[in-house]
């Protein structure tokens, strides 16, 4: 008899014994029992066995037989356990196979055991049934795929050829991500961005079920293309996401994760030194992240997060690196990037600046410290406490002075007291640029205690702010008696009176010039009278806005009487002086386009004007003057609205009202106005002077004539003013509303009737196709006719529509005004922004409106005269 080995666990013991015993017994049964009746039995025991445990039938299974009799009782055994416990057995085997390859200590045995189990039940009968029904499922799924590739297929390519859209096929969104994989595993790549490009126009659809299935489809994209580093596609994709990220208020998961995976491609980017491919990215996350408009708080956070983790990749470091040695050629492209990193790139310029002997590199530094605006601010004021170079701290200062408001002058106030001359200087030059309310007294102080080094650059900083506080200070140090000392100060004191145009200064003025016989004994007192009467002329002059700087203009007006003498038109074109050359160059686009006689007509009618820091250009809503062409300075553009946005956080500028929001800075190089002026209506925005500027301005009755003088330059002007950003497209960049109430995008048409003021009907009714509506007012499209335009904004416009939806009909009738016109698409359509009198109760009481809403114009949908409400001002 053989021993039996050591084994430790249960199996292995049964195994054995069914290797040794019942082996050996069904063997001897198969050899000695006729076929009939091995089937009794074999059916007999495999009834009995079925209904044993699990674990006692398992070593039954294990074992591998080695006769007909044994496989026969396998079998029976096998077709009498019922579908749910043959597939547990097969899971746990499975199950247990992959812990036996996971586990280096496995037995061998084991796993041999294993395996004879496995082929034991998919073997039989019920196994082999299995095994055919499995296989027919994989090929039906793959017949499935096939024909679900080749519609897929199809419809991707109907839409490319613009044959059908998304709206149509909405189904096409969700299958995207791997139709876009399936494309570059074939190395489609054209074709894959294509489709992602056409795929992206669901992400502003107006449709919220097609929108949120194509971000999920686009979301999942991006991600597999940051994942593969299919960067290039990625990069292409990247606009239509911004656009996206742009319209978005809250954060939602899926912004997160577009913005998580716009921050890989930047990072990508810069350090493959591909700069200008990261500039609209890092210019939207710079925007979100200065944006400072209520209820963008989370968004606005997020966007912080994101440059901050960019800028501690690494990518500031190679950024700086390109910026100081220029080793690519990319300088520029970096001095433009920069910026973008907000307060994230301050401290290495500021390093930078410090340690550098160039002068041209320390210029380049400071204009990049510039740009990045306000949020260098604080920065700033950290390394001022503790620089200790005099040039350092200047250059500190300065900043200060471009990118500082109010709450940083009282760092910069003990360095008036500096013991190097220079710093002091840049020190009066900052605080009267963000000292705020306190400037004035802070430099008036200095007057008289003053280092006579800084008198000049004091004197020049209170003329700058026109302050009338200071004028009794100068008239103190301005004495007229020729008997008295005076020296050159003198005249830069007269110079500052005149143009803080105060009649204060008056009587002093007139007795410098009522003694100028006993001044003329020197050059010094002839230069001081001729100061005090250029200073009293400038005090006597009307106080306008803007003024006038005494030009050349052709007198266009003579010729109007006689529009064919082109002979008396030529000499007298002929005889003005050239362009100037510099306002040629800043308005090339415009220029290129005239003749060379049209560009002198043009230029020597502009008139010039200059207005100082604070002064308010033109108002919102009332009627257009002109266009503006800016040479210097800087100005604001902003509209009316409950809430306070200032431009860079200057708190301090002079008549800046809390009811208007920021929507641009103007710079030299661009024109304001020209919307409002093509269409000969009201100003939709106000303008305001940040600086001292200097302007060049086209008036009405001035473009008149020339279009007279030459009847193509109207076409030019208007096609360069119309290449111009308008100012709606600047709100629908920045996600901007220019209306308090909230936008319900509704369409359709309304009915519109002008009346005047005796509300007499002057024009309409016109039918008009609605944009969208809110509580406050419509947006519109019209035809109304050319001769209209001009008086639209002045007359009131009687509104009708009905509000359809849900089987409910609102009918609307309400009286408003015009508040803003543009041009539309198309020849002599204009869009119409209305802005209602009254807030129409109707409207509170079932906005916002869900499901499908649409605007009727009653004169057309069959509505009658009676309205739930009617609204007619006195």
């Amino acid at each position: 008899m053989n021993k039996q080995p050591d084994r430790d666990d249960f199996v292995d013991h049964a195994c054995y014994f069914m290797e040794t015993i019942v082996s050996r017994c069904l063997e001897a049964v198969d050899q000695r029992l006729p076929s009939k009746e091995k089937l009794e039995i074999a059916q007999t025991f495999a009834a009995s066995v079925v209904e044993a445990e699990d674990k006692n039938i398992l070593p039954l299974l294990c074992h591998k037989g080695r006769s007909s009799f044994e496989r026969l009782i396998m079998d029976r055994i096998i077709d009498l356990m019922d579908d749910q416990r043959f597939e547990q057995f097969l899971s746990d085997l499975s199950r247990q196979r992959e812990d036996l390859v996971f586990n280096e200590n496995g037995s061998t045995s084991a796993a041999v055991r294993i395996e004879n189990a496995l082929s034991t039940l998919m073997n039989s009968s019920k196994g082999r049934l299995r095994s055919a029904k499995q296989k027919k499922e994989e090929i039906d799924q793959k017949v499935q795929e096939i024909r679900k590739y080749a519609r897929l297929h199809t419809d991707l390519d109907k839409l490319l050829k613009g044959e059908i859209s998304y709206k149509s096929k909405q189904t096409l969104v969700t299958s995207l991500p791997d139709a876009v994989t399936q494309m570059l595993m074939e190395n489609k790549a054209k074709t894959a961005i294509a489709i992602i490009k056409k795929a992206s126009e669901g992400l502003l659809s107006e449709d919220p079920a097609l929108r949120s299935d194509t971000i999920n489809a686009v979301v999942e994209i991006s991600e597999m293309l940051i994942n593969a580093e299919y960067t290039d596609i990625m990069a292409t994709l990247s606009p239509q996401l911004i656009r996206w990220l742009k319209a978005k208020k809250t954060v939602s998961p899926e912004v997160k994760k577009i913005v998580f995976q716009l921050k890989e491609l930047v990072i990508f980017l810069i350090k493959e030194q591909r700069f200008n491919d990261t500039n609209h990215i890092l210019e939207t996350f710079f925007t979100l992240m200065t944006r400072r408009r209520n209820g963008y708080e989370e968004l606005r956070d997020l966007a912080d997060q994101t440059v901050r983790e960019i800028s501690d990749s690494g990518v500031v470091e190679i950024l700086i690196d390109e910026f100081q040695t220029d080793r690519n050629g990319k300088r520029k492209q970096v001095a433009n990037l920069l910026p973008k990193f907000g307060a994230y790139a301050t401290e290495p310029l500021l390093v930078m600046l410090k340690d550098s002997p160039s002068r041209t590199e320390r210029a380049r530094i400071l204009q990049a410290v510039t740009d990045i605006g306000p949020y260098a601010a604080n920065e700033l004021t950290s390394q001022l406490q503790e620089a200790e170079e005099w040039f350092y701290i200047r250059n500190i200062i300065l900043l200060l002075g471009e990118v500082g408001d109010g709450a940083h002058v009282n760092h910069v106030i003990p360095f008036l007291k500096y013991n190097d001359i220079r710093v002091r200087r840049e020190a009066v030059k900052t605080v009267s640029l963000i000292g705020g309310n306190k400037k004035e007294s802070i430099l008036i102080s200095m007057l008289s205690d003053s280092d006579q080094r800084l008198f000049p650059d004091i004197v020049e900083a209170l003329g700058s702010m026109k302050s009338t506080k200071a004028v009794p200070y100068l008239l103190k140090l301005l004495t007229p008696d020729p008997d008295s000392e005076m020296d050159e100060s003198a005249g830069k004191i007269i110079d500052i009176l005149g143009r803080i145009q105060s009649s204060e200064a008056l009587a002093v003025l007139r007795d410098i010039i009522e003694r100028r016989g006993a001044f003329a004994s020197s050059p010094l007192n002839e230069t001081l009278v001729r100061k005090a009467l250029q200073a009293i002329d400038k005090i006597g002059e009307a106080d306008d806005t803007i003024q006038s700087i005494p030009t050349q203009r052709i007198p266009l007006e003579k010729h109007e009487t006689e529009p064919g003498d082109q002979t008396n038109a030529e000499l007298k074109v002929e005889s003005l002086p050239g362009v100037d050359e510099e306002h040629r160059k800043r308005w090339a686009e415009l220029y290129d386009t005239l003749t060379e006689d049209e560009a002198k007509v043009f230029f020597h009618t502009l008139k010039e004007g200059v207005c100082t820091q604070g002064k308010l250009i033109y108002k919102q809503g009332k009627k257009n003057s002109g266009v503006y062409f800016i040479e210097t300075g800087e100005l604001v553009l902003a509209y009316d609205q409950g809430e306070v946005i200032r431009p860079f956080g200057k708190t301090d500028v002079d008549g800046w009202n809390d009811e208007e929001v920021w929507i641009k800075n103007l710079s030299p190089g661009d024109i304001a106005g020209y919307e409002s002026f093509l269409l000969d209506s009201v100003f939709t925005t106000s303008m305001r002077t940040l600086s001292d500027v200097k302007l060049r301005i086209l008036s009405k009755a001035d473009f008149d004539a020339v279009c007279g003088y030459f009847p193509g330059i109207e076409r030019k002007v208007r096609a360069f003013c119309e290449s111009r950003e308008s100012i709606n497209d600047i709100l629908q960049q920045y996600g901007m509303e220019r209306r308090i109430d909230h936008r319900f995008p509704i369409s359709g048409t309304v009915s519109l009737q002008f009346f005047d003021n005796n509300d007499t009907p002057k024009a309409g009714p016109f039918t008009a196709k609605a944009n969208d509506i809110s509580t406050g007012g419509v947006a519109c499209i019209t035809t109304i006719g050319q001769s209209l335009l001009p008086v639209v904004t002045q007359l009131r416009v009687r509104v009708k529509f009905n509000l359809v939806f849900d089987n409910e009909t609102i009918r609307v009738e309400q009286f408003g005004s015009v508040v803003s016109v543009y041009k539309g698409n198309a020849q002599k359509e204009f869009r119409l922004h209305l802005k209602f009198d009254e807030i129409p109760v109707e409207l509170l009481e079932v906005f916002p409106v869900t499901g499908n809403a649409r605007l009727e114009d009653p004169n057309q949908s069959g509505g009658d005269d009676i309205f739930l409400r009617t609204v007619i001002p006195t």
